[in-house]
């Protein structure tokens, strides 16, 4: 558990901007999938098209849908016994970091999440925690998972 708040606030920063950077197609490989409002239905045909095109070019199969104003995509990745363990082990790690949280009195929710690591929201009091699996343990920083909650 890292307990310094100045390196807890860098970790969060430093993964809030980087998910923030990403545009349609990065957010669809960083998390598997993305969604978009587009008012326009040229803007929505063009937005499918461009993923469709960077995907093929990353040898990457993908579904798109357009339902309404929102533009849909997901990776078409079968699920694998590996991929199926790798998938559990993130829920578990999930579970575990927010135990912590609920134990400090917090209402934690996921704000974003790649891969194996996350950024989570206090529903109630606003403190924020940074969680990241690394070799079977977790790194956990932040007020979410050091301070009880104040709200």
């Amino acid at each position: 558990m890292l307990e310094d708040p100045v390196e807890a606030r860098r970790r969060i920063q430093h993964f809030q901007e980087r998910a923030g950077r990403r545009d349609a197609y990065g957010e669809l490989l960083a998390r598997g999938r993305v969604s978009r409002r587009v008012s326009s239905p040229e803007q929505r045909d063009t937005l499918r098209r461009a993923l469709r095109t960077q995907a093929r070019a990353d040898k990457l199969k993908i579904i798109t849908r357009a339902y309404g104003d929102v533009v849909v995509a997901m990776l078409n990745q079968p699920v694998t016994p590996d991929r199926e363990t790798e998938m559990f082990e993130a829920m578990r790690e999930t579970h575990a970091a927010a135990d912590v949280a609920n134990r400090l009195g917090h209402q934690p929710r996921v704000l974003a999440r790649e891969h194996r690591e996350f950024v989570a929201l206090c529903m109630s009091c606003n403190a924020q925690g940074h969680v990241r699996a690394s070799g079977g343990e977790l790194e956990v920083a932040g007020a979410l998972c050091t301070d009880a909650c104040l709200g």
